[in-house]
């Protein structure tokens, strides 16, 4: 279990699992079958990478907890990915993973927004949520097209 103890350490955790979001993504970008996926992998990396910036870049001089939430467990586990071998993946199994972590990534923000008082730092995490949710959306109209059209 962990525990988060200042604001910081939620920062800190967002900070890594956005920068792991983009090695992902590059990751999947070098070993894209065509242009075009290269090109859509590349450029969720870079809108990870905003994300990753945005967060470093939080003033938390006035942010506390909200007064009514543990946060001794944030279910850290529903949260992360588990490690890809992408040698072994098709595309659909690829487009699955996508989903699934930009899923996690959004429960994570939207829980975190609803964790803090400052009206600043919630919007931060709420507009973090709908970035995660929409990218999850285009994964799975890409697999709706590539996978559904398949079969």
């Amino acid at each position: 279990m962990r525990e988060f103890k200042t604001a910081q350490d939620i920062i800190d955790f967002a900070v890594r699992a956005e920068e792991e979001a983009v090695r992902f993504y590059l990751k999947l970008a070098t070993s894209a079958k065509n242009k075009a996926m290269r090109e859509t992998f590349e450029g969720f990396a870079a809108e990870e990478e905003e994300h990753a910036e945005k967060l470093r870049n939080i003033n938390l001089d006035n942010f506390t907890f909200a007064e009514d939430t543990p946060i001794t467990d944030l279910h850290i586990a529903e949260y992360t990915n588990p490690e890809v071998r992408y040698e072994s993946l098709n595309y659909g199994e690829v487009l699955v993973i996508a989903m699934n972590r930009e899923k996690r990534a959004f429960m994570l923000y939207d829980k975190l927004s609803k964790m803090v008082s400052s009206n600043e730092l919630r919007k931060v995490f709420q507009f973090l949520a709908k970035e995660e949710s929409n990218h999850k959306y285009r994964f799975e109209a890409e697999y709706d097209d590539y996978v559904f059209k398949e079969n």
